[in-house]
């Protein structure tokens, strides 16, 4: 899984075969070395996001109680922590009981039009509404988000995991 290598190590073993190569006469080894590199580079930079890049933060969650079900709705922000601009993401918002997963919320996050600048760059908040019934509060007690990000849909990374905050249960407020 790409997402989850660091490819800083790689690429410096690459470069030193490549100068190797060139102290040894063989030029055509050393581009080739280089190229892989270059290309090592180009995929990271397109496809894949690196738990470490971001970070998200849970602004508001909420939980109302609706003719006896429970409703959920959160609101989430990320900010870009690494050196390079992101012009594409996109994320799953996955609402979950155990192992078991109960709904997924998708959403285009990020694009050329409104891109993440690196170093503290911050999305605007996304407002995720499950339509998940639940009946109790102790079921309520049992479920997590998961949150997805990725460039490409082959490459999603985990970079959070939220247990509904406990504190929100106390302040439901009653149906009529």
């Amino acid at each position: 899984m790409p997402q989850y290598i660091d490819y800083t190590t790689y690429n410096k073993t690459l470069m030193k075969a490549a100068n190797i190569a060139d102290l040894e006469g063989n030029p055509t080894k050393g581009k080739y070395y280089r190229y892989r590199i270059h290309s090592i580079d180009l995929f990271v930079n397109q496809k894949v996001v690196y738990k470490n890049d971001i970070e998200v933060n849970m602004d508001s969650f909420s939980v109302r109680n609706i003719l006896f079900k429970y409703k959920l709705r959160s609101t989430f922000s990320f900010k870009n922590v690494s050196n390079s601009d992101i012009y594409r993401l996109s994320a799953d918002f996955i609402l979950r009981q155990g192992d078991k997963e109960r709904e997924r919320y998708s959403m285009n996050c990020v694009n050329k039009n409104r891109p993440l600048f690196s170093n503290g760059g911050e999305t605007k908040q996304f407002e995720v509404r499950f339509g998940k019934n639940i009946f109790t509060r102790k079921e309520l007690e049992e479920y997590e988000i998961d949150i997805y990000l990725y460039k490409d849909p082959k490459y999603k990374t985990l970079v959070a995991t939220y247990r509904l905050p406990k504190k929100s249960f106390d302040n439901t407020p009653k149906s009529k």
